[in-house]
């Protein structure tokens, strides 16, 4: 497959260092842009807060798919992706608070069996009560469940809907 390497003027020399600022790759169209910092054409960081220097790297990939062209014309599809990135990362913390409160909840999957078996502080309810308790904690874990299958639903249909248009955009640039 045939490839370009581009170079732009503004971004500093890395032939010299072994790689392209930015390579093209003829067929699918597929553009690759090295890791970018807060260097300047001159190799001088640019920037002395975190910010400023995010900034500078921001700037450099910006000039480097600006080089590679073409790019910017799925400027919708990009901010798409970023947007269901987003949603995907809130799906993850969702997941991620609903694991740490389910372990504190699982229990809620131990105590019928608990309630059924009749520890002697529980002789002072009778069995009926004992048992719509445990119905109870078993309701509690189900919807604990069916939240998290809803996370999780949002997550993957976030995935699947990114990856196909991924594909969608590498189809459209040939």
């Amino acid at each position: 497959m045939p490839k370009t390497h581009v170079n732009p003027a503004s971004l500093f020399a890395s032939v010299e260092h072994g790689f392209s600022q930015v390579v093209i790759a003829s067929g699918a169209r597929t553009v690759f842009i090295s890791g970018q910092t807060a260097w300047d054409a001159n190799k001088r960081i640019v920037g002395r807060t975190c910010g400023e220097q995010a900034r500078q790297a921001l700037r450099n990939v910006k000039t480097a798919v600006e080089a590679a062209s073409n790019i910017l014309a799925f400027e919708t599809r990009f901010r798409l992706a970023f947007v269901a990135d987003l949603i995907g990362g809130a799906c993850y913390v969702g997941v991620t608070v609903l694991l740490y409160v389910g372990t504190a909840l699982s229990l809620n999957y131990l105590a019928p069996v608990l309630l059924l078996r009749g520890a002697q502080p529980l002789s002072a309810f009778e069995t009926n009560q004992l048992q719509a308790e445990a119905l109870i904690f078993f309701r509690l874990y189900r919807e604990r469940y069916n939240v998290g299958m809803v996370f999780f639903g949002v997550q993957i249909v976030t995935i699947g809907y990114v990856i196909v248009q991924s594909t969608a955009a590498s189809h459209d640039s040939t």
